[in-house]
């Protein structure tokens, strides 16, 4: 069964989509920190200052028990929906004015109170009819020393809700964008890091076929490149080592050749000699050292006459 291998270039593509993914998570996660604080601090910054105006306002009419002109201010305020109320209460919380006159003389109670929006404790309730709010108050001051009450407004929490809900969806957009053409991106720059290695690993099948001639075209200037060059230059011993056997291979036929034509040649049978008998040894040499010929007394009437040409 064939091995089943995995493209680099695709380990590549991977490894540069989650590092591109984890970027966006930490930018999402700071952008939408802070927006979140600035519209906090917008926020807070708005309604302190609205409730301190109308503290501002309304401060000398109650004094003189102007009532309605209060209870005008207090609308007009509410005429930003932002603002779900607006109203001023006594030391003892019961409402003196309100933009609903229908609440005037009732105690003044913020429902379900769900944590503070920053470290100036600046409170978040929530309320099954209006959803989530922020109370800010100030004191009203007549005259600008005798306290009158305390003024209340409440800003929709929905305000950061939707400011946060915007930013997640401009960076999901952003997110698919950048996704988009980091698959694109991924791909052409993993291709260009791999086509060496693809020529790389095409050539080393092509020598393992048995093609000692290919040469690894790979101009890169890097690892890649320096492997490429001592591949090649393996390639060309390799090439030169089997033309080497090749040639002593032949050699080793045509002395082979050569010692079956010159045992053919030879005596097979000695002619008879009285008081002597004849033995004859024959072996071709590989290469030609010199001429050679020895006697060699081998017993009391034994002799071995040597002779190399």
């Amino acid at each position: 069964m064939k091995e089943k291998f995995i493209s680099i270039r695709w380990y590549i593509m991977g490894m540069f989509l989650l590092l591109i993914f984890f970027i966006f998570i930490c930018v999402t996660f700071l952008m939408v920190k802070t927006q979140k604080q600035n519209m906090i601090r917008e926020i807070e910054l708005r309604g302190t200052t609205i409730a301190q105006n109308i503290a501002n306002n309304v401060a000398d009419l109650l004094l003189i028990k102007y009532d309605l002109e209060v209870a005008k201010i207090l609308k007009e305020t509410t005429k930003d929906k932002s603002i779900i109320y607006a109203l001023v209460v006594d030391k003892d919380n019961k409402i003196l004015a309100h933009n609903d006159m229908q609440f005037v003389g009732a105690n003044f109670l913020p429902c379900c109170f769900k944590f503070y929006l920053s470290v100036n404790k600046t409170p978040v309730y929530f309320d099954k009819n209006t959803g989530g709010y922020i109370d800010f108050s100030s004191i009203a001051k007549a005259k600008g020393k005798i306290n009158i009450g305390t003024v209340h407004i409440g800003i929709s929490y929905s305000i950061i809700e939707e400011t946060i809900k915007k930013t997640y969806f401009n960076i999901i957009i952003i997110t698919l964008i950048a996704v988009v053409l980091s698959i694109i991106g991924s791909f052409f720059i993993s291709a260009t890091l791999t086509e060496p290695i693809k020529k790389l690993v095409e050539g080393i099948k092509k020598i393992g076929e048995g093609d000692l001639e290919y040469k690894i075209d790979v101009k890169e200037k890097n690892e890649i490149g320096v492997l490429a060059f001592h591949f090649n230059k393996m390639t060309e011993s390799l090439r030169q080592a089997r033309e080497k056997e090749l040639k002593q291979i032949a050699i080793k036929k045509e002395l082979e050749i050569a010692r079956k034509i010159q045992e053919a040649i030879l005596p097979g049978n000695f002619p008879g000699i009285k008081n002597y008998r004849l033995i004859s040894f024959y072996k071709p040499s590989i290469e030609i050292g010199g001429d050679y010929f020895d006697i060699i007394q081998v017993g009391d009437d034994k002799f071995v006459i040597l002779i190399s040409i």
